[in-house]
């Protein structure tokens, strides 16, 4: 008859043995799985946002690429339409004929560009001589009784003191009348040239009315389009394309002065203000900047020194004070979303596996161990 009790303590020592020689194998294994998946991670995550901050520092850049084009399409026409013939017809005869063949020409120009809320020629004393309202797609010339002196507005002051060729360009605003900021607002530029006859006598401005909002809906877009806000801002920071509409062209409003960037990130706005382009990154997520001279990037070689350092690359040399700031804001929580990056999830299931794989090797071979120490006592 086998001796129960003599088994018993056997069993037990057995079970001891084989517990102490998994733990052996077991801890060791877990504890290097732990460090080499710690390590593995972070240098995926420093890897992930290095990628991200070059990805978003490219779409930045690509849409001021996108800017340029048109900017220097509205340059171009300034000079077509100065230089055109019929212009310079009505400056040669001054006589109702060649004045409704040029206001035809405008109306014409605008029908088919149709990015320009207002075309005006301005004799040289501020008084328009002809303007063209785009009406929303539907372009008609303002009849003459309506016509306004414009000799004390900016863009006339601007575009009338230019040397032949030159151009002028306002910051981005908002479309007024006679004081009042149109409704619906519209985000414009005004554009001018001096216009000189064959004599080279200054005569008077061209002057466009760029309808801006075609500048921002690419950017209205890539911010719907993405997990990411994309603001644009002017030098005093406010915002130009904000996160509400409610809180853009404060400078404008008076009960916006305070909807800026700066009242909303203080500590980024200290580090975007101050240069060029960058990625700062923060409690409210990676903000990757980008400064634009719109009044720059137009100029011509021979109009501006190339400075290699400059901003974006950009003609320098003019009216460097005035520019933009494109800045992206990915927000905290899409930085450590799961769905958009996965590395912590797939490595706590990865780890499970070898967890049990590394539970079961090494219980086996302790088992077998243990029953051989059992019989060679």
């Amino acid at each position: 008859m086998h001796d129960n009790r003599s088994s018993t303590p056997l069993s037990r020592e057995n079970s001891g043995n084989r517990l102490k020689r998994f733990m052996l194998v077991f801890l060791p294994a877990i504890l290097l799985l732990a460090s080499l998946s710690v390590v593995f991670y972070r240098q995926e995550s420093t890897a992930r946002e290095q990628l991200l901050r070059e990805n978003e520092m490219l779409l930045l850049e690509s849409q001021l690429e996108s800017l340029q084009g048109p900017l220097k399409a509205v340059v171009g026409d300034l000079k077509v339409l100065a230089g055109q013939q019929t212009l310079q017809a009505f400056l040669d005869l001054g006589t109702a004929d060649s004045l409704a063949v040029l206001a035809a020409d405008l109306l014409a120009f605008s029908t088919h560009r149709r990015i320009y809320d207002r075309i005006r020629f301005i004799d040289r004393q501020g008084m328009e001589i002809i303007r063209i309202n785009y009406n929303a797609g539907v372009p008609g010339r303002v009849p003459q009784d309506e016509l306004q002196y414009a000799g004390n507005r900016d863009y006339f002051v601007n575009s009338a003191r230019l040397k032949a060729g030159d151009f002028s360009m306002s910051p981005l605003t908002l479309s007024n009348e006679q004081g009042r900021i149109t409704q619906p607002p519209t985000p414009v530029m005004t554009c001018g040239i001096a216009v000189f006859d064959r004599a080279g006598q200054q005569r008077g401005v061209i002057i466009l009315t760029c309808l801006a909002d075609r500048l921002l809906q690419p950017l209205k877009k890539l911010s719907l389009e993405n997990r990411r806000t994309i603001y644009l801002v002017n030098r005093q920071g406010y915002f130009l394309l904000g996160p509400t509409p409610q809180a853009e062209w404060g400078f404008l409003y008076p009960d916006r002065k305070n909807q800026t960037f700066q009242a909303r990130f203080p500590t980024a706005w200290e580090s975007i203000a101050a240069a060029g382009k960058g990625h700062i990154s923060g409690e409210a997520g990676l903000f990757t900047y980008l400064t634009f001279y719109p009044q720059l990037c137009v100029l011509e070689p021979a109009r501006a020194f190339l400075n290699a350092d400059g901003p974006c690359g950009c003609y320098t040399g003019q009216k460097e004070e005035y520019y933009w700031k494109f800045v992206s804001l990915v927000p905290a929580a899409s930085l450590h979303d799961s769905s958009a990056f996965p590395l912590a999830r797939n490595l706590l299931y990865l780890n499970t596996l070898f967890v049990v794989l590394l539970a079961v090797a090494a219980w086996l071979p302790a088992g077998t161990a243990a029953r051989g120490n059992t019989d060679k006592t």
